[in-house]
This record gives C-alpha cells, sequence and structure tokens, in this order.
C-alpha cells in the first residue's frame, strides 16, 4: 500500500441487539489496529451505572438517550476507530449527524429476528428486549433505517464471529 493509499478509517457497526456490533467490534478493532469504542460502555462509564437495564430502570430511556447523545458528541473527529453503536443510537438523527464524516463507514450486521431471538434469550440485561412483541415491532421499525445508513451490509445470520469478519475486512479494504 502506497502512502497515497492510506486512509483514515472510521468504521461504525450498526444493527439490532444481539447482532454482534461489540464482539465483532473487538475483532476488526485488533485486526487494523484501530482504537475501539463500544457506545453502551462509554454510556455505563459516564453513568457508573452497573447495567443499561439499571439505567432505564432508574431514569428511563430519555436520560439513556441524553447520555448517547453526549457520547456521540464526544466521537466527533476521532479517527482509526472502530465503533460499536448501541441498537438505538442511530434513531436520533443528530447523532448519526455527529458520527459520519467523510471517513467513515456504517456497517450494519443484518441478522433476522429469529436469530437475534435465539442469541439473545430472555436476558434480562436488555430492557428493550423483555417483551418478544415489543422487540420484534422495534426490530421492524429499525431495520430500515439500519439498512438506509449501511455503507456495507453483512447479513450474519448463518456465519460464526470470524466468517462476518473476513467479509469485513475484505469490504473494508
Amino acid at each position: 500500500m502506497t502512502a497515497a493509499q492510506i486512509i483514515t478509517q472510521r468504521i461504525i457497526l450498526i444493527g439490532f441487539m444481539g447482532s454482534g456490533k461489540t464482539s465483532l467490534a473487538k475483532l476488526l478493532a485488533d485486526a487494523r489496529a484501530l482504537k475501539l469504542v463500544e457506545i453502551d460502555q462509554e454510556i455505563l462509564n459516564l453513568t457508573k451505572a452497573r447495567t443499561i437495564r439499571d439505567i432505564f430502570e432508574k431514569n428511563g430511556e430519555g436520560y439513556f438517550r441524553e447520555i448517547e447523545n453526549k457520547v456521540c458528541r464526544q466521537l466527533v473527529g476521532v479517527k482509526d476507530v472502530v465503533i460499536s453503536s448501541g441498537g438505538g443510537t442511530v434513531i436520533n438523527p443528530e447523532n448519526v449527524a455527529l458520527l459520519k464524516d467523510e471517513t467513515t463507514k456504517f456497517v450494519y450486521l443484518k441478522t433476522s429476528f429469529e436469530c437475534i431471538a435465539l442469541r439473545l434469550g430472555e436476558l434480562e440485561s436488555r430492557p428493550l428486549f423483555q417483551h418478544h412483541k415489543n422487540a420484534l415491532e422495534l426490530y421492524n421499525n429499525r431495520s430500515p433505517l439500519y439498512q438506509s445508513l449501511a455503507d456495507i451490509t453483512i447479513v450474519t445470520d448463518n456465519l460464526t464471529l470470524d466468517q462476518v469478519l473476513h467479509e469485513l475486512l475484505q469490504q473494508t479494504k
């Protein structure tokens, strides 16, 4: 690779909860020697909460979304990074505007609801996945948004994390 071919990378993983964003972000950051930012973890760090569920129960989703926006503001201009967004981060257009720049690639980890349900089961740590019917409605509402933002879409249902990583590395050369 010549110096002219070296570009700054800003890869943001988007998708529904349980799609593998956090796990894949760690693998991708290591493979590309990039910084890693996991938005939900940053929210926990800022609030000193133990879990996302604790934030939802104590302060509500509105408060959570305010802190999420604050984290997105802190990420403006950060380069050479893999960002694992929360499943709802991109529902706020301001967050999208804060995260998007000329070097950003939004990668949509497209995963069927059935596969997500199998992965998550009845996890109590996912407050928005507690009621199957509501979670399905949320999934159906968010999926078109993820697709509209995607620079790259990878269907993850029948792939291992290593296979998704390989595909992503190929598509972000």
